[in-house]
């Protein structure tokens, strides 16, 4: 369950990331 909520928040982390250098630029 830890590895898969790692994993889960891993790829949120990139899409609000990707969201904000897209918006960003």
């Amino acid at each position: 369950d830890e590895l898969v909520d790692t994993i889960k928040t891993l790829s949120s982390v990139k899409k609000e990331h990707a969201m904000f250098t897209d918006t960003h630029l």
